[in-house]
């Protein structure tokens, strides 16, 4: 099957993906690169939650895919479906052990479709469950007090009841 020249960069653009991490553990490489420092935030869930959590939102289709690492240099990515341009990744990246939730902009609006039209231009809102979701809530290994303070602020103004811990790496 021929490919139009641009065709793989247009089709991700009509997706929003939203990133998790499988690990059951922290990693101080993603605290670095994912978040200032000292002002971080993590939250733990499990993949059944996540699920769950999406339950309410029956009018979207969110797909979810483990990512796929390969070597762009001696591997390519498979052909026969659109949707491993967006579940495959350079296996420098394999430390992020990644799962995301896919969202496909729904195909009557894909042929004239342009986020800078959208309310929110860099993506989509979904509803959930935060309450189903959320295990529970890791700060930053740095963060000061008065960010403790603020995440359970805004914790008590949208309901929500999980633990706060502050991360254990140094």
């Amino acid at each position: 099957m021929k490919v139009r020249q641009g065709f793989e960069e247009e089709f991700k653009k009509l997706n929003c993906v939203c990133c998790w991490n499988k690990s059951k553990s922290e990693s101080y490489a993603l605290w670095k690169i994912y978040s200032e420092m000292n002002k971080g935030i993590m939250v733990t869930s499990q993949i059944d939650k996540l699920i769950n959590s999406l339950k309410n939102n029956l009018t979207d289709d969110i797909q979810i895919s483990e990512i796929k690492y390969i070597d762009f240099e001696t591997e390519m990515i498979p052909d026969g479906n659109l949707n491993y341009q967006i579940i495959h990744k350079h296996k420098a990246y394999s430390y992020e052990d990644e799962l995301r939730l896919i969202y496909k902009v729904p195909e009557v609006k894909r042929i004239d479709f342009d986020w800078k039209k959208e309310d929110n231009n860099s993506g989509i809102n979904i509803k959930l469950d935060l309450n189903i979701l959320i295990d529970d809530i890791v700060l930053s290994p740095y963060s000061p007090e008065w960010f403790t303070e603020l995440v359970q602020d805004l914790m008590l103004k949208y309901g929500l009841n999980k633990q706060i811990r502050k991360s254990i790496i140094k």
